[in-house]
């Protein structure tokens, strides 16, 4: 009965999401030659008391659907590659720095329901250490984003205070400029005692840099007398990772329909982690195109547990 329950719901979530992803592009057709300031006059002059039924009738639905995940099991650990701003931006006609910022907000929204999920680590990949070779412009823009919202995420009652949730930036943070360091430092510190969840921001980051910088951090060990060679194994290596205290992966999503890594956590998903490229831009990346791959996480794990009920009573 319960996998016949998860099946239909399976199903049944990827009509809605295809529903909501041509939803989103007639939506886009028709405002692609408006600009910024015109959309944002438009959603302003909507009613607040509408605005507000609209807001309240969206999380009680979100919620209903949320419970009946919540009667299976829930990954612990799930990694997005953000992509698609630039393409995003292009397509609606906007400045690149208008969608990034809409990325940045849209992580946020996708948080507040995850966290209420259960999922309890998000690791995002924000920014590479090849993104560096953007133009000068595009860079600096990320930067100062960057910056405001690291000052949000300080302010006392922001929704990462508030939700408990811890916050890691993780990369080679020498690349980035002193007042975006402090604006990190200060965000990472004032949320390090929270326990409720935990939200690793790749910025600055690969994954070679990431496993070479592991790889020096035991060669110092061994140089130290701390270690012995002898010693060395994959266990060693995965304590020096940026993401050692975290789970292993359960989840990677990359949206915009890229299908490659992009050098992110390549050591971390080389298990049992389940691989989805989903086709919408990460700005408009939202609910209903989540609820189907979390679902399809659930049926392989029933699967997988049934396969081996099964060969057991053989």
């Amino acid at each position: 009965m319960a996998n016949a329950k998860l099946e239909l719901s399976y199903y049944f979530s990827k009509v809605i999401s295809i529903f909501y992803n041509f939803f989103g592009w007639i939506l886009s057709f028709f405002t692609k030659n408006k600009n910024i300031e015109e959309i944002k006059n438009e959603t302003n002059n909507e009613c607040e008391t509408v605005k507000k039924l609209k807001n309240n009738i969206r999380k009680i639905y979100y919620k209903w659907c949320l419970n009946i995940i919540k009667q299976y099991e829930i990954p612990k650990h799930i990694g997005f590659i953000m992509d698609g701003n630039r393409r995003y931006a292009r397509m609606n006609n906007i400045n690149p720095y208008v969608a990034h910022l809409r990325g940045f907000e849209n992580l946020e929204l996708n948080l507040e329901w995850l966290l209420y999920m259960g999922v309890k680590v998000v690791t995002v990949y924000a920014f590479s250490i090849e993104n560096f070779k953007r133009t000068n412009s595009e860079v600096q823009a990320l930067f100062e984003i960057t910056k405001n919202k690291m000052k949000e995420f300080n302010t006392h009652g922001h929704f990462l205070s508030e939700s408990g949730i811890k916050l890691n930036v993780l990369g080679d943070l020498s690349l980035l400029p002193p007042d975006v360091n402090e604006a990190i430092n200060e965000a990472v510190e004032n949320t390090k005692n929270n326990n409720n969840f935990i939200l690793n921001i790749c910025f600055a980051y690969t994954s070679r840099y990431e496993i070479t910088n592991a790889i020096k951090n035991v060669v110092k060990d061994v140089q130290e007398g701390k270690l012995s060679s002898d010693d060395i194994t994959e266990e060693t290596i995965e304590k020096k990772l940026l993401t050692s205290s975290c789970p292993p992966v359960d989840i990677l999503v990359r949206t915009s329909m890229e299908t490659r890594f992009s050098d992110f956590l390549l050591w971390q998903i080389c298990d049992d982690t389940q691989i989805h490229f989903i086709d919408v831009y990460w700005p408009v990346f939202n609910f209903w195109n989540m609820i189907p791959v979390i679902l399809s996480y659930q049926r392989n794990l029933l699967h997988k547990k049934q396969n081996i009920n099964d060969k057991k009573t053989q």
